[in-house]
């Protein structure tokens, strides 16, 4: 398991500030896709992260003239008791080889222009992971 502790740019109540993000890349033989678990809002009193979640990930080709100079990944929150695939919870992201350009389906991504997923990506790809 590769373990990155980072800090990243978030909006809390509208305002932007920089926040502790953890995430984690587990990938074992026999495991049909690799598992990235995303770790937001660290709570000091209690000495734990308080969003804690798990995801499967796969690797897509992007099509088209705006997305073909970047990577794409599909982002599946896995359910908490039985991990079993959460189809409500499914995010594309791509990521330009710039490592600027980026883009998610999610709503903190369409609201802000940025989200916790492509910045554990993005740090998952300077690391060499994926």
């Amino acid at each position: 398991m590769q373990k990155l502790v980072f800090d990243a740019l978030r909006v809390s109540q509208g305002q932007e500030v920089s926040k502790s993000v953890v995430v984690e890349y587990r990938h074992y033989r026999g495991m049909q896709w690799p598992i990235v678990t995303i770790k937001t809002n660290w709570q000091p009193k209690k000495q734990q992260y308080k969003d804690t979640s798990d995801y499967s990930l796969q690797c897509f080709t992007c099509d088209g003239d705006d997305y073909k100079h970047g990577r794409g990944f599909r982002l599946t929150k896995l359910d908490d008791e039985e991990e079993v695939y959460d189809e409500e919870e499914v995010y594309d992201v791509w990521l330009g080889d710039d490592g600027i350009r980026q883009v998610c389906t999610c709503r903190g991504f369409e609201s802000h222009g940025r989200c916790k997923h492509t910045a554990a990506l993005l740090q998952l790809i300077n690391k060499g992971t994926v």
